[in-house]
Protein backbone atom coordinates (compact mmCIF):
# COMPACT_ATOMS: atom_id res chain seq x y z
CA UNK A 1 0.00 0.00 0.00
CA UNK A 2 2.64 2.50 1.06
CA UNK A 3 4.69 1.52 -2.13
CA UNK A 4 1.82 2.16 -4.51
CA UNK A 5 0.77 5.69 -2.61
CA UNK A 6 4.57 6.61 -2.85
CA UNK A 7 4.54 5.66 -6.92
CA UNK A 8 1.23 7.83 -7.29
CA UNK A 9 3.16 10.44 -5.66
CA UNK A 10 5.91 10.37 -8.33
CA UNK A 11 3.21 10.36 -10.58
CA UNK A 12 1.57 13.33 -9.61
CA UNK A 13 4.92 15.40 -9.12
CA UNK A 14 6.23 14.19 -12.93
CA UNK A 15 2.86 15.04 -14.18
CA UNK A 16 3.49 18.70 -12.33
CA UNK A 17 6.95 18.70 -13.82
CA UNK A 18 5.80 18.21 -16.83
CA UNK A 19 3.14 20.82 -16.81
CA UNK A 20 5.79 22.95 -15.79
CA UNK A 21 8.59 22.16 -18.27
CA UNK A 22 5.33 22.68 -21.21
CA UNK A 23 4.42 25.85 -19.05
CA UNK A 24 8.08 26.86 -19.37
CA UNK A 25 8.14 26.00 -23.03
CA UNK A 26 4.98 27.99 -23.92
CA UNK A 27 6.41 31.08 -21.88
CA UNK A 28 9.65 30.67 -24.35
CA UNK A 29 7.96 30.53 -27.82
CA UNK A 30 5.60 33.48 -26.56
CA UNK A 31 8.67 35.75 -25.74
CA UNK A 32 9.89 34.56 -28.97
CA UNK A 33 6.92 35.69 -30.86
CA UNK A 34 6.85 38.79 -29.23
CA UNK A 35 10.35 39.66 -29.69
CA UNK A 36 9.71 38.28 -33.51
CA UNK A 37 6.80 40.31 -34.35
CA UNK A 38 8.34 43.86 -32.78
CA UNK A 39 11.27 42.59 -34.98
CA UNK A 40 9.01 42.46 -38.03
CA UNK A 41 7.50 45.83 -36.88
CA UNK A 42 10.55 47.79 -36.89
CA UNK A 43 11.99 46.07 -40.03
CA UNK A 44 8.76 47.00 -41.92
CA UNK A 45 9.56 50.49 -40.14
CA UNK A 46 12.82 50.64 -41.53
CA UNK A 47 11.76 49.71 -44.94
CA UNK A 48 9.02 52.07 -45.38
CA UNK A 49 11.15 54.56 -44.01
CA UNK A 50 13.41 53.47 -46.59
CA UNK A 51 11.08 53.74 -49.26
CA UNK A 52 9.28 56.95 -48.00
CA UNK A 53 13.16 58.20 -48.38
CA UNK A 54 13.51 57.03 -51.82
CA UNK A 55 10.27 58.78 -52.56
CA UNK A 56 11.64 61.66 -50.97
CA UNK A 57 14.71 61.46 -52.70
CA UNK A 58 12.86 60.79 -56.15
CA UNK A 59 11.06 64.26 -55.54
CA UNK A 60 14.02 65.84 -55.09
CA UNK A 61 15.36 65.08 -57.81
CA UNK A 62 12.08 65.64 -60.03
CA UNK A 63 12.01 69.21 -58.41
CA UNK A 64 15.79 69.41 -59.08
CA UNK A 65 15.26 68.63 -62.92
CA UNK A 66 12.22 71.41 -63.33
CA UNK A 67 14.47 73.93 -62.44
CA UNK A 68 17.43 73.14 -63.75
CA UNK A 69 18.19 73.48 -67.76
CA UNK A 70 17.69 70.30 -69.58
CA UNK A 71 21.59 69.95 -71.05
CA UNK A 72 20.14 68.58 -74.17
CA UNK A 73 17.62 71.25 -74.40
CA UNK A 74 20.35 73.54 -73.61
CA UNK A 75 22.35 72.57 -76.68
CA UNK A 76 19.19 72.99 -78.70
CA UNK A 77 18.02 75.84 -77.91
CA UNK A 78 21.92 76.97 -78.46
CA UNK A 79 21.67 75.01 -81.86
CA UNK A 80 18.07 76.99 -83.06
CA UNK A 81 19.39 80.30 -81.92
CA UNK A 82 22.63 80.05 -84.08
CA UNK A 83 20.86 78.91 -86.97
CA UNK A 84 18.25 81.46 -86.21
CA UNK A 85 20.48 84.38 -86.47
CA UNK A 86 20.82 83.71 -90.34
CA UNK A 87 17.15 83.97 -91.25
CA UNK A 88 15.75 82.25 -93.81
CA UNK A 89 18.16 80.45 -96.82
CA UNK A 90 17.65 82.25 -100.45
CA UNK A 91 16.08 79.38 -102.29
CA UNK A 92 14.67 81.60 -105.36
CA UNK A 93 10.95 82.27 -104.07
CA UNK A 94 9.56 85.50 -102.98
CA UNK A 95 10.66 86.96 -99.39
CA UNK A 96 7.84 86.49 -97.65
CA UNK A 97 7.48 83.12 -99.25
CA UNK A 98 10.75 82.10 -97.14
CA UNK A 99 9.88 83.79 -94.38
CA UNK A 100 6.48 81.85 -94.15
CA UNK A 101 8.20 78.28 -94.75
CA UNK A 102 11.11 79.36 -92.54
CA UNK A 103 8.79 80.48 -89.43
CA UNK A 104 6.83 77.11 -90.03
CA UNK A 105 10.14 74.41 -89.69
CA UNK A 106 11.53 77.29 -87.13
CA UNK A 107 7.55 76.32 -85.06
CA UNK A 108 8.11 72.52 -85.43
CA UNK A 109 11.45 72.68 -84.18
CA UNK A 110 10.01 74.30 -81.08
CA UNK A 111 7.00 71.96 -81.04
CA UNK A 112 9.53 68.69 -81.12
CA UNK A 113 11.97 70.81 -78.38
CA UNK A 114 9.66 71.13 -75.79
CA UNK A 115 7.63 67.87 -76.19
CA UNK A 116 7.58 66.26 -72.87
CA UNK A 117 10.29 68.63 -71.98
CA UNK A 118 7.95 71.49 -70.98
CA UNK A 119 9.83 72.64 -67.62
CA UNK A 120 10.02 75.88 -66.10
CA UNK A 121 13.89 75.86 -66.21
CA UNK A 122 13.78 74.96 -69.85
CA UNK A 123 10.80 77.41 -71.11
CA UNK A 124 13.35 80.11 -69.08
CA UNK A 125 16.57 79.09 -70.72
CA UNK A 126 14.46 79.81 -74.06
CA UNK A 127 13.21 82.91 -73.16
CA UNK A 128 16.23 84.16 -71.65
CA UNK A 129 17.72 84.22 -75.58
CA UNK A 130 15.72 86.97 -76.35
CA UNK A 131 18.03 90.19 -76.12
CA UNK A 132 21.17 88.94 -76.60
CA UNK A 133 21.88 87.74 -80.44
CA UNK A 134 19.86 90.36 -82.54
CA UNK A 135 16.77 91.28 -83.84
CA UNK A 136 16.58 88.63 -86.20
CA UNK A 137 17.27 86.05 -83.68
CA UNK A 138 14.41 88.26 -81.62
CA UNK A 139 11.85 88.44 -84.22
CA UNK A 140 12.18 84.58 -85.01
CA UNK A 141 11.77 83.13 -81.26
CA UNK A 142 8.61 85.15 -81.48
CA UNK A 143 7.17 84.32 -83.91
CA UNK A 144 8.66 80.79 -83.41
CA UNK A 145 6.46 79.90 -80.42
CA UNK A 146 3.10 80.94 -80.51
CA UNK A 147 0.89 81.31 -77.38
CA UNK A 148 4.68 80.95 -75.01
CA UNK A 149 6.38 83.83 -76.83
CA UNK A 150 2.93 86.20 -77.63
CA UNK A 151 -0.64 86.34 -76.94
CA UNK A 152 -1.35 86.82 -81.03
CA UNK A 153 -3.64 85.06 -83.21
CA UNK A 154 -1.98 81.94 -83.86
CA UNK A 155 -2.07 80.94 -79.85
CA UNK A 156 -4.33 78.30 -78.25
CA UNK A 157 -6.81 80.74 -76.99
CA UNK A 158 -7.60 82.78 -80.60
CA UNK A 159 -5.89 86.38 -79.97
CA UNK A 160 -5.56 86.95 -76.13
CA UNK A 161 -8.88 85.25 -75.24
CA UNK A 162 -9.26 82.56 -72.85
CA UNK A 163 -11.98 80.18 -74.31
CA UNK A 164 -12.53 77.48 -71.33
CA UNK A 165 -13.65 74.52 -74.17
CA UNK A 166 -10.66 74.83 -75.98
CA UNK A 167 -8.35 75.52 -73.17
CA UNK A 168 -9.49 72.09 -71.46
CA UNK A 169 -9.74 70.54 -74.93
CA UNK A 170 -5.69 71.41 -75.46
CA UNK A 171 -4.93 70.83 -72.23
CA UNK A 172 -6.13 67.15 -72.07
CA UNK A 173 -4.79 66.48 -75.71
CA UNK A 174 -1.49 68.74 -75.71
CA UNK A 175 -0.33 68.94 -72.12
CA UNK A 176 3.24 69.50 -72.96
CA UNK A 177 2.22 72.20 -75.48
CA UNK A 178 -0.90 73.91 -73.24
CA UNK A 179 2.23 73.73 -70.25
CA UNK A 180 5.01 75.66 -72.13
CA UNK A 181 2.23 78.12 -72.69
CA UNK A 182 1.01 78.91 -69.57
CA UNK A 183 4.90 79.05 -68.20
CA UNK A 184 5.67 81.73 -71.06
CA UNK A 185 2.79 83.93 -70.00
CA UNK A 186 4.13 83.83 -66.52
CA UNK A 187 7.61 83.62 -67.18
CA UNK A 188 7.34 87.01 -69.61
CA UNK A 189 5.03 88.86 -66.91
CA UNK A 190 7.62 88.36 -64.48
CA UNK A 191 10.47 89.55 -66.93
CA UNK A 192 8.77 92.41 -68.11
CA UNK A 193 8.11 93.65 -64.66
CA UNK A 194 11.87 93.32 -63.23
CA UNK A 195 13.27 94.51 -66.50
CA UNK A 196 11.57 97.33 -68.43
CA UNK A 197 14.40 96.89 -71.20
CA UNK A 198 13.47 94.04 -72.32
CA UNK A 199 9.62 95.20 -72.33
CA UNK A 200 10.44 97.99 -74.37
CA UNK A 201 12.25 96.11 -77.05
CA UNK A 202 9.61 93.05 -77.04
CA UNK A 203 6.88 95.68 -77.58
CA UNK A 204 8.19 97.09 -80.46
CA UNK A 205 8.72 94.03 -82.20
CA UNK A 206 5.32 92.78 -81.79
CA UNK A 207 4.17 95.66 -82.68
CA UNK A 208 6.01 95.91 -85.79
CA UNK A 209 5.30 92.51 -86.95
CA UNK A 210 1.27 92.82 -85.96
CA UNK A 211 1.76 89.50 -83.86
CA UNK A 212 -0.90 90.91 -81.12
CA UNK A 213 -1.94 94.56 -82.66
CA UNK A 214 -2.39 93.73 -85.86
CA UNK A 215 -3.31 96.37 -87.83
CA UNK A 216 -2.04 99.24 -85.68
CA UNK A 217 -1.05 101.33 -88.15
CA UNK A 218 -4.99 101.86 -88.75
CA UNK A 219 -7.47 102.89 -86.81
CA UNK A 220 -8.97 99.80 -85.47
CA UNK A 221 -10.13 98.78 -81.87
CA UNK A 222 -7.91 95.88 -81.04
CA UNK A 223 -6.93 97.34 -77.49
CA UNK A 224 -10.79 97.71 -76.55
CA UNK A 225 -10.93 94.45 -77.58
CA UNK A 226 -7.89 92.71 -76.11
CA UNK A 227 -9.27 94.83 -72.86
CA UNK A 228 -12.53 93.16 -72.69
CA UNK A 229 -11.14 89.57 -72.66
CA UNK A 230 -8.85 90.48 -70.33
CA UNK A 231 -10.93 91.81 -67.95
CA UNK A 232 -13.11 88.33 -68.24
CA UNK A 233 -9.96 86.22 -67.66
CA UNK A 234 -9.27 88.30 -64.71
CA UNK A 235 -12.58 87.83 -63.20
CA UNK A 236 -12.32 85.86 -59.90
CA UNK A 237 -9.37 85.78 -57.27
CA UNK A 238 -7.31 82.59 -57.95
CA UNK A 239 -3.76 82.48 -59.15
CA UNK A 240 -4.22 80.19 -61.80
CA UNK A 241 -3.54 79.60 -65.87
CA UNK A 242 -6.10 81.72 -66.74
CA UNK A 243 -4.68 84.50 -64.33
CA UNK A 244 -1.21 84.34 -65.93
CA UNK A 245 -2.88 84.14 -69.17
CA UNK A 246 -3.85 87.55 -68.72
CA UNK A 247 -1.33 89.10 -66.16
CA UNK A 248 0.68 88.63 -69.71
CA UNK A 249 -1.94 90.64 -71.75
CA UNK A 250 -2.08 93.64 -68.91
CA UNK A 251 1.32 94.08 -68.78
CA UNK A 252 1.41 94.58 -72.79
CA UNK A 253 -1.62 96.72 -73.04
CA UNK A 254 -0.09 99.02 -69.78
CA UNK A 255 2.96 99.81 -71.51
CA UNK A 256 1.62 100.17 -74.96
CA UNK A 257 -0.76 102.93 -73.85
CA UNK A 258 1.59 104.83 -71.26
CA UNK A 259 0.77 103.27 -68.30
CA UNK A 260 4.21 102.17 -67.24
CA UNK A 261 3.13 103.46 -63.76
CA UNK A 262 0.93 100.55 -63.08
CA UNK A 263 3.86 98.21 -63.31
CA UNK A 264 5.73 100.22 -60.83
CA UNK A 265 6.24 98.41 -57.21
CA UNK A 266 3.68 95.01 -57.75
CA UNK A 267 3.78 91.83 -57.36
CA UNK A 268 3.63 89.40 -60.35
CA UNK A 269 0.56 87.93 -58.26
CA UNK A 270 -0.90 91.43 -57.69
CA UNK A 271 -1.77 92.77 -61.32
CA UNK A 272 -5.53 92.56 -60.23
CA UNK A 273 -6.40 95.93 -58.90
CA UNK A 274 -3.91 97.49 -61.27
CA UNK A 275 -5.29 96.41 -64.49
CA UNK A 276 -9.25 97.35 -63.04
CA UNK A 277 -7.36 100.42 -62.35
CA UNK A 278 -5.98 100.85 -65.91
CA UNK A 279 -8.92 99.36 -67.62
CA UNK A 280 -11.36 101.95 -65.79
CA UNK A 281 -8.61 104.80 -67.30
CA UNK A 282 -8.60 103.26 -70.49
CA UNK A 283 -11.94 103.49 -71.30
CA UNK A 284 -12.57 106.92 -70.20
CA UNK A 285 -8.85 108.59 -71.55
CA UNK A 286 -8.45 106.71 -74.86
CA UNK A 287 -10.40 109.84 -76.94
CA UNK A 288 -7.48 112.13 -75.95
CA UNK A 289 -4.41 109.02 -76.59
CA UNK A 290 -2.48 110.14 -79.33
CA UNK A 291 -0.12 107.85 -81.07
CA UNK A 292 3.76 108.40 -80.15
CA UNK A 293 6.09 107.32 -82.94
CA UNK A 294 9.15 108.29 -80.94
CA UNK A 295 8.32 106.25 -78.46
CA UNK A 296 5.11 103.98 -79.92
CA UNK A 297 2.95 104.26 -77.37
CA UNK A 298 -0.72 105.88 -77.24
CA UNK A 299 -0.14 108.74 -74.57
CA UNK A 300 -3.07 111.63 -73.33
CA UNK A 301 -2.27 114.50 -75.51
CA UNK A 302 -5.90 115.83 -77.28
CA UNK A 303 -7.12 118.63 -76.52
CA UNK A 304 -10.77 117.69 -78.29
CA UNK A 305 -11.69 113.97 -78.27
CA UNK A 306 -10.97 112.28 -80.50
CA UNK A 307 -14.29 110.65 -80.89
CA UNK A 308 -17.80 112.45 -80.17
CA UNK A 309 -19.64 108.55 -79.97
CA UNK A 310 -18.52 107.60 -76.33
CA UNK A 311 -16.72 104.42 -78.19
CA UNK A 312 -12.79 104.16 -77.75
CA UNK A 313 -9.78 102.75 -80.04
CA UNK A 314 -6.46 103.78 -80.60
CA UNK A 315 -5.56 105.93 -83.23
CA UNK A 316 -3.18 104.15 -86.33
CA UNK A 317 0.09 104.16 -85.40
CA UNK A 318 3.29 105.35 -87.58
CA UNK A 319 5.25 101.86 -87.67
CA UNK A 320 9.25 101.81 -87.53
CA UNK A 321 10.83 100.65 -90.47
CA UNK A 322 12.53 97.56 -88.52
CA UNK A 323 11.75 95.81 -85.84
CA UNK A 324 14.79 96.33 -83.62
CA UNK A 325 18.19 98.73 -84.21
CA UNK A 326 20.19 95.77 -84.21
CA UNK A 327 18.86 93.78 -87.08
CA UNK A 328 21.54 92.22 -88.93
CA UNK A 329 21.33 94.22 -92.92
CA UNK A 330 22.69 91.13 -94.58
CA UNK A 331 19.43 89.70 -93.27
CA UNK A 332 16.63 90.49 -95.98
CA UNK A 333 13.70 91.71 -93.23
CA UNK A 334 10.00 90.04 -94.03
CA UNK A 335 7.01 92.38 -95.15
CA UNK A 336 4.79 91.78 -91.76
CA UNK A 337 1.83 93.19 -93.91
CA UNK A 338 2.13 90.15 -95.78
CA UNK A 339 2.00 87.69 -93.28
CA UNK A 340 -0.77 89.36 -92.31
CA UNK A 341 -2.73 89.20 -95.14
CA UNK A 342 -1.19 85.31 -95.89
CA UNK A 343 -2.91 84.61 -92.55
CA UNK A 344 -6.46 86.51 -93.78
CA UNK A 345 -6.39 84.52 -97.02
CA UNK A 346 -5.99 87.83 -98.85
CA UNK A 347 -3.06 86.16 -100.90
CA UNK A 348 -1.83 83.00 -101.64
Amino acid sequence: MNSLMTRCRFSRRARDEDARQRLHSRSIIRVLVAILWFASLSTADDCRGDKKGETDADAGVAAAADDEVDAKIKAAVDALVADLAKGPPDDGQKLWIRWYVFREKTQERVDALFKNQATRANVEYFWSQFGKHGGVTDYSLVVAAPGMMHPGMQSIFNSSTWQEDHADDVKSRFPSHYRVVILGSEIQTRSFLADRTKLKRYHRLILWSRLVYRRADQDQDFVPGMARQTATVFAGNEIDDKYWWGARNFVLLAYATGREDLLDNVKPEDLRPRFKTWHEWVQTRSPWLVANPETLQWKVGRLIPRRQDGSWGMPPMPLPERPCDDWDEQVPMPNPAEVVQLEQGEIN
